[in-house]
């Protein structure tokens, strides 16, 4: 048998050994964030070049030469992130304009960064490139934008308040919110008392909004809520079978 000696010796080079691994396991997180890191600089330090527009200057990329898209980020990253997500479009032959918004990477946060005055920067840099029509992509925040108005959180409040932002689709978009059941969607459909409809776009799901007005969903099936004077209704826009 052990002595208690022999058995405290075993305890304590056991507890020895715990901050040991750990060390091991930090060094190995710190080599590969670094690696990200490094990686994720050579990405934006080149494929993208600076406008000067009449709303200030503006970083985006122009890949490809077919019809043109217009790709608007999340909160994820800045023009990086659009051509990335647009690859498949890129692969199809579409060409990709992809800015950077206000704050982002390259493009400078004016003293007036509201959702109306990106709308213009973004025009502006259409203008610049002399595109009259194209077609518009809006990534997770970038698709909120595209609504007639968005949710966002009061200060200092647990309630929500609407913003008005780009319209160029004639409902309220929300994204990644199917785990709370889309309430503050829902809710604000409901006091707008039928002036909107309101879009839920699920994590993964898609929506085209073609110029006559539908509402294609993509991936997964889309929410759309209605008020129709006396309820809420809520609907499930399910994608097309060959999607």
């Amino acid at each position: 048998m052990k002595s208690q000696s022999a058995k405290r010796t075993f305890s304590l080079a056991l507890l020895a050994a715990v901050p040991a691994s750990l060390a091991v396991a930090g060094a190995l997180v710190y080599r590969r964030y670094r690696r990200d890191i490094r990686a994720a600089r050579a990405r934006i330090s080149s494929g993208s070049k600076l406008a000067n527009t009449p709303s200030g200057l503006i970083e985006y990329a122009d890949v490809g030469t077919g019809s043109p898209v217009f790709v608007i980020h999340g909160a994820g990253g800045g023009f990086d992130q659009g051509l990335e997500f647009a690859q498949p479009l890129i692969d199809a032959g579409f060409r990709i304009i992809a800015p950077s918004r206000f704050g982002y990477l390259r493009t400078p946060l004016p003293k007036d960064a509201s959702p109306m005055a990106q709308a213009d920067a973004h025009a502006s840099l259409l203008d610049v490139l002399r595109l009259e029509k194209v077609a518009v992509v809006g990534i997770s925040a970038g698709a909120v934008q595209l609504g007639r108005q968005a949710i966002v959180a009061a200060t200092g409040s647990a309630a929500s308040e609407l913003l008005d932002v780009f319209n160029l689709v004639d409902a309220v978009v929300d994204v990644h919110d199917e785990r709370n059941e889309w309430r503050s969607l829902s809710s604000t459909i409901h006091l707008l008392e039928g002036a909107a409809i309101g879009l839920g776009i699920p994590t993964g799901g898609g929506v085209a909004v073609h110029p006559d007005g539908e509402i294609e969903p993509l991936r997964q099936p889309a929410h759309e809520f209605l008020f129709d004077g006396s309820r809420l209704t809520h609907s499930l826009l399910c994608p097309r079978e060959d999607d």
